[in-house]
């Protein structure tokens, strides 16, 4: 619950000051993750996309993109694991994965 209300209460603030002209980019880093938690509705993701000004560029991470968000993107790009220290067993580092 407090993640959820964290998610929501960050993305509004996106929301308020998308239109400052303050930014030129701006990155919602693993947004995805919070759509398919239900924290952010993907409505409210398209809705931004669509009503974003036209000069900031907006990055939006994270795996299984919903489609809807897919076919409004200028780039989408997957990026597939090959190799990584989990598989070694190795644990995620301070300042590496965390």
């Amino acid at each position: 619950h407090e993640a959820s209300m964290a998610q929501k209460k960050q993305f509004e603030y996106v929301l308020k000051e998308i239109n400052s002209n303050q930014w030129d980019l701006v990155i919602l880093d693993e947004i995805m993750a919070a759509i398919h938690a239900d924290m952010i509705a993907v409505e409210n993701v398209s809705d931004l996309i669509d009503n974003k000004p036209e000069k900031l560029e907006l990055v939006l991470t994270g795996r299984n993109a919903p489609d809807a968000l897919i076919e409004k993107a200028d780039y989408v790009s997957r990026i597939d694991g090959v190799k990584h220290p989990f598989n070694k067993g190795i644990l995620s580092r301070l300042g590496i994965e965390e």
